[in-house]
């Protein structure tokens, strides 16, 4: 890969303005700039300023394939994340020196799946009943309607119900989220020497597991002081499988611990489905002459046979 030098510059860039302006402006307009690189460099890296970074853009087969072979010791996905959301201000530092939940996501969580679809499914059916159907056309903020139905379907994995329908819960949840992504970009646009200090003032993550521990936290005592050392009795979700998989690792059992992991597996879940599934709304919204066969009501048996991890 050329040096960050070597690479062609595509948007605003002037000599005239500071960088911070430049990057300002390129913001307004990066779609637009990604085209115009892709098409002025096909096949090839080109970077756009940004208030805090230079973003490189690849294209082509070839470069697409460099980034797919690369090692983790050449490009680390865990790396960027913790450049670019500060992810022991915002998540919490236990949960990133100490990463057991990832193995358990990866593993447990993935492997439930197919088990857990009807309860999924049985979930996603109840939260739709929050859209009214209507006779006439009406205007639905797609994005404010999918989040809660996405939250609700995830945590009927992660906590089970009735938790999964809490209204406060569902809202913490989703605020997190939002407000990972947006004090973080907010902190990037600072020198790097102030973000650690500012960082911790407008970290959303105490008061958010403050408010998290008032549902979670008498969960986690009832089910660590289950008798039944096998958690042959508790329920089967995300929560429970955290506690198993700490292994008796004291600081793993902390409550809040807990919480901060149940958080972050909420912000896993929840922004990147919310997104797709809207913008796939967009989508359709915009073919006029779709198909919408496939938009009818599938029964709950083919759901379960056409998702299931178990039937492929």
């Amino acid at each position: 890969m050329a040096k960050l030098n070597e690479i062609p510059t595509v948007g605003d860039n002037s000599y005239y303005l500071p960088s911070y302006i430049s990057g300002l402006r390129n913001l307004r307009r990066v779609s637009a700039i990604i085209k115009e690189g892709y098409e002025k460099y096909p096949g090839r890296a080109f970077k756009i300023p940004l208030p805090d970074r230079w973003l490189v853009v690849i294209s082509g087969p070839d470069m697409l394939e460099d980034i797919r072979k690369a090692t983790d010791e050449q490009l680390s996905l865990r790396a960027a994340f913790q450049d670019f959301l500060h992810t022991e201000l915002f998540f919490g530092r236990q949960t990133r020196v100490d990463p057991y939940h990832v193995f358990i996501f990866k593993n447990t969580l993935t492997r439930s799946i197919g088990p857990k679809f009807s309860d999924m499914y049985e979930e996603m059916v109840a939260a739709f009943e929050g859209i009214p159907m209507t006779r006439d056309w009406t205007k639905i903020p797609v994005l404010k309607k999918v989040l809660p139905i996405v939250c609700r379907t995830s945590n009927r994995v992660f906590v089970g119900a009735p938790l999964c329908r809490s209204e406060d819960w569902l809202a913490l949840n989703i605020e997190y989220t939002t407000k990972v992504f947006s004090r973080a970009m907010m902190l990037n646009l600072l020198p790097k020497l102030l973000q650690p200090v500012v960082g911790r003032l407008i970290s959303p993550l105490p008061a958010c597991v403050r408010r998290a521990e008032k549902h979670l936290v008498p969960v986690i005592l009832e089910r660590l002081e289950a008798e039944d050392k096998t958690y042959g009795d508790c329920p089967d979700d995300l929560l429970t499988w955290l506690i198993q998989g700490a292994q008796g690792v004291q600081e793993r059992l902390k409550p809040g611990n807990l919480v901060r992991r149940m958080l972050n597996a909420n912000f896993a879940a929840v922004h990147t489905t919310s997104n797709v599934r809207s913008r796939v709304t967009y989508t359709e919204s915009l073919m006029l002459n779709i198909d919408t066969s496939y938009l009818q009501r599938p029964s709950l048996e083919h759901s379960f046979i056409s998702w299931s991890t178990q039937n492929t």
